[in-house]
């Protein structure tokens, strides 16, 4: 008995992650944040308090001193002083804008003198950039250095940790670091890092991120890189129930203690759970795609803006205020279209989900798809959003006249099929 309780345990732990730290919270920005993007910068800092030190983390960066600075006069501009900014001086690289060596600081994650300045740190903010950097440094052979040890027991004690792009994809246990989503479908995952140019296009690959945030397979630049079949791929390949793909100048504030999050900024964030059998990929699913294969299955999809919410511990969403229910009150009735691309309106998905499918009072059913050219084959990627009974939609006007929709258990499959002639000059 003892035996079969420790097997299920081991299981469920393989399959959804760790416990969720206790205490802290995580500021996870899909990158390309504005400036001007004041509801995620005050978030950021009103979690720090008053006196405590702000540290700038520029590991990910290509020009590091550059974009430490660039984030310190941000932060100036929401008022916090140049007193309480450290810049950590952890960098792979040099900046050539600067007449200091900055690929000298490779070292410095086991610097006693560096965990000494940063003793009154309450929030840490990795820059964007290339992720792999960031584990390189704070991570060797799998052993966590004394400063990213030092982070994660200020973490656990009450600290926030943010980061955007790849400061963003550097908080899940096993880390997205590249590859988009028609390679991911359509190839088996890649064996080694082939550098940031595959961050774009090529095979998904994944390495060990810092486990910031058990249990959740995060994904960047969502909408903007059409990420959505990558991330459920991975979560595939990974054994991961639950992914999260947050757009562009846009946040998912994170309270790991009550295990929920909120929508901050200008985009959207995406809650992904996979379905129990919802794997169907070979290790190339090419070899399954002569007659239609459906490679996702009837995964959960819930979308979220800001001000919405999300307890995932309870499965509990909360819409932000001002919006109603638009299931069972629609407001357009007709036959919607399926295709993709930029002869079809609503392209975003937030606007596909809302206008076509959960504001439709004649559409239950929304397919997109994606005409691709692979290693000499054409292929179909047939996106399929479906409403369920328990899927929910909501529609406000939250800044001026723009519609702003959230969807809730939207379920999403994916269908490959090779086509027998090409279409594609």
């Amino acid at each position: 008995m003892r035996f079969l309780v420790f097997f299920v345990v081991l299981i469920l732990s393989f399959t959804f992650g760790s416990t969720a730290l206790a205490g802290g919270k995580l500021l996870i920005v899909g990158g390309a944040l504005e400036s001007s993007n004041a509801q995620v910068y005050r978030a950021f800092i009103d979690a720090i308090p008053a006196q405590a030190k702000i540290a700038i983390v520029p590991a990910a960066s290509g020009r590091p001193a550059l974009y430490a600075e660039k984030f310190r006069k941000d932060l100036n501009r929401y008022g916090v002083t140049n007193e309480r900014i450290v810049i950590v001086p952890l960098a792979l690289v040099d900046d050539p804008s600067t007449d200091v060596d900055e690929s000298k600081w490779q070292d410095n994650a086991y610097s006693t003198d560096l965990l000494a300045s940063l003793e009154g740190v309450q929030g840490f903010w990795f820059v964007g950039g290339d992720q792999t950097r960031i584990t390189q440094l704070l991570m060797r052979d799998g052993e966590e250095s004394p400063l990213l040890k030092f982070i994660r027991d200020k973490l656990q004690s009450g600290a926030i940790v943010g980061g955007t792009s790849a400061g963003a994809a550097m908080m899940s246990h096993q880390m997205i670091a590249g590859g988009d989503s028609v390679s991911a479908l359509l190839s088996p995952p890649a064996e080694a890092y082939t550098g940031m140019e595959s961050q774009e296009l090529g095979q998904l690959y994944w390495q060990p991120g810092l486990n910031f945030l058990p249990s959740i397979l995060v994904d960047q630049h969502f909408d903007r890189k059409a990420r959505l079949g990558r991330l459920a791929v991975a979560m595939c390949r990974l054994k991961q129930g639950y992914g999260l793909g947050v757009d562009e100048d846009t946040a998912a504030f994170v309270d790991l203690e009550k295990q929920s999050l909120r929508v901050l900024g200008r985009g959207n964030v995406v809650w992904l759970e996979a379905a129990t059998g919802g794997c169907n990929l070979s290790e190339d699913s090419r070899e399954q795609a002569d007659v239609a294969t459906e490679v996702i299955r009837q995964f959960s999809l819930s979308l979220m803006a800001a001000g919405d919410s999300w307890q995932w511990s309870r499965k509990l969403f909360k819409a932000s205020d001002g919006k109603q229910k638009t299931v069972g009150r629609e407001a357009f009735a007709g036959g919607v279209h399926s295709g993709g691309g930029f002869a079809l309106a609503n392209a975003r998905l937030d606007q596909s989900l809302g206008f076509d499918l959960l504001d439709n009072s004649d559409s239950t059913q929304l397919d997109r798809f994606t005409l691709a050219r692979f290693q000499n084959h054409d292929y179909l990627v047939r996106y399929q959003f479906k409403q369920s009974p328990k899927s929910e939609g909501y529609w406000g006007y939250l800044d001026g006249t723009k519609d702003s929709y959230s969807a809730v258990n939207v379920i999403f499959s994916v269908e490959l099929r090779r086509l027998s002639e090409r279409l594609i000059p």
